[in-house]
Formats: C-alpha cells, structure tokens, sequence
C-alpha cells in the first residue's frame, strides 16, 4: 500500500509514521510547500489528510476556510481523478459544537447533529460535506473526529495541565460528575492504521476505553507524577456563576462532552490497546526523562 500523507510533520502525523505497518509505504508531504499539482497522485492508494489550520486566536474564519475546506476539497478532487481509491479525513469533534455542558449531556455519537460554533469547527465540517458528495463506489471515506488527543510530547491543554498537576498542592478539580472524552496518541494510532487498511466508509469516534472525569484525570496525573495534590470540590452554585461569567473554561474543565462510540468499534472490531492511566502514564514518564 502507498500512502500519501499531508501534515505528517504534525503530532499525529509524526505517530503515524513511526507506527506504520509492514509493506505501507509513506510519502509524506507539506502542503505549505508542495502544490497539489505536483503530487505524485497516479501513484497513490490511498490518501491520509491531516494538514489543517487549528485553533490560531489570530486566524480569521477566511483562513480556516481556506485550509480546511478548499484545499481538502482541491487535494480530493485531483485525488480522485487521479484513481486514487481512499480518502480518510481527520476532522475533530469540534463539528458538534460546544465546549461542553454542567448538565449530563446525552453522549454524542456517529449520528449525532452537527452544529459547529467556531470557525474551526465551521471549516471541518463543510470539509466533511463536501468530502462526502465526492465519495462512491470508486472513491471510499472515511471521516474520524477525535477528541482532545494526548500522549508523551503532546502539545495543548493537557500538558499545561500535567505541568500544573506538578507544581500546586491544591487544586479545584474535585469535581467528579463530568464525563469527557480524550484519546491517548497510542489508541488513536491503533485506530487509525485499522482504518486506513480496510475500505470501510463512514464516520468514525476515536477515544479511550471511557471517558473521565476531570477529578480522575487530574488524580491520574498527580499519581502518574507521584504527586498529592490537595483536589477540592468547588460548589455547584459556583460552578453556574462561572459557567456565565467565563463559559467557555468553565465548560471545558468542568462539563461533559463526550462519545457512544460502540458503533465505530463494533464495525473496526476495535478495543483501544491501552487504559488512560497506562497512558496518562506513559507520557508523564517521558516528560520526565
């Protein structure tokens, strides 16, 4: 199998690399310096696209569209009159919208509305839409939205988080009814390479074994550091005057956002290969070496 693959530069990229299967061969590209024209694409099986513009506060809703949707639609389109066979698409759960809800949500699923509220979210999505107008019989899709991804050397809020774990002796996250999902690098690597070699089309929910809450995930970070955090639990009215004064932190740490993805692995015969505290593990050691 020859895959081509777009924003292999990036953390999941780099993962997906390292991990690839025996017989796959890898032409990784940057779109930022290589037009589509000129991609070798009647070589081609299929294409893994994780080139994409991602949360930039200085990005306006223009540039998210002009990565996100109109080059993946530009790269498909030549993909597929090229004879390219797959197409498989990383999106982001950012296509339900939301930063999560102090209430208890229905879990989100394959089937679940889309109603992105972010330009991100917005440019995803209508790159989904139009990804799948170009799928048939001769051009199969399949579309993965992972959660907040995490492992050792990740970028983002967990290792800010990790590193803050770290160094206070108290903490407000005893917070115990909430439930979000998160896929460790290793199970979505798992996942994905599953994915890129059966031609199974549709939508697919990569997590870990099941969501958490932030005081679990914050108790496994601390334990994982060999750390004892003091973990309080803020009130319940305080959490709604947050939830209005500042929605979108208090949303993300402390509400629920989180997948039914036993569709996505029923259809894969997938288990994801390690449990979050093993993960969580994992990447708290390797920043510490």
């Amino acid at each position: 199998m020859h895959v081509l693959m777009t924003g292999a530069q990036g953390y999941i990229g780099q993962q997906l690399c390292q991990s690839a299967p025996a017989g796959v061969q890898i032409t990784a590209v940057s779109l930022r310096q290589h037009s589509i024209a000129s991609l070798p694409l009647h070589t081609i099986d299929t294409i893994v696209h994780l080139s994409a513009r991602v949360h930039q506060p200085a990005a306006s809703a223009s540039d998210y569209q002009r990565i996100n949707h109109d080059q993946t639609l530009a790269l498909a389109t030549a993909a597929k009159a090229a004879g390219v066979k797959r197409f498989v698409f990383f999106s982001t759960m950012a296509v339900y919208g939301g930063h999560g809800s102090l209430g208890d949500p229905a879990p989100l699923t394959e089937q679940s509305p889309c109603l992105p509220d972010s330009p991100y979210g917005q440019s995803k999505y209508a790159a989904e839409q139009a990804l799948q107008a170009l799928a048939d019989d001769t051009f199969s899709l399949a579309i993965l939205r992972p959660p907040m991804v995490y492992g050792p050397g990740c970028p983002g809020n967990m290792a800010r988080l990790q590193q803050l774990v770290a160094k206070l002796p108290i903490l407000p996250f005893g917070w115990p009814d909430n439930r979000r999902s998160l896929v460790a690098i290793d199970n979505l690597v798992a996942l994905s390479w599953q994915l890129i070699q059966q031609p199974i089309q549709g939508i697919f929910l990569p997590q870990d074994p099941a969501p958490l809450s932030i005081q679990t995930l914050v108790s496994l970070l601390a334990q994982a550091q060999q750390q004892q955090p003091l973990l309080v639990r803020p009130p319940g009215w305080l959490l709604t005057l947050a939830s209005r004064l500042q929605p979108r932190i208090t949303n993300s740490l402390f509400g629920s956002l989180y997948y039914d993805n036993q569709q996505t692995c029923q259809i894969l015969n997938y288990s994801p290969p390690l449990s979050s505290a093993d993960a969580i593990q994992k990447m708290c050691q390797n920043a510490q070496k």
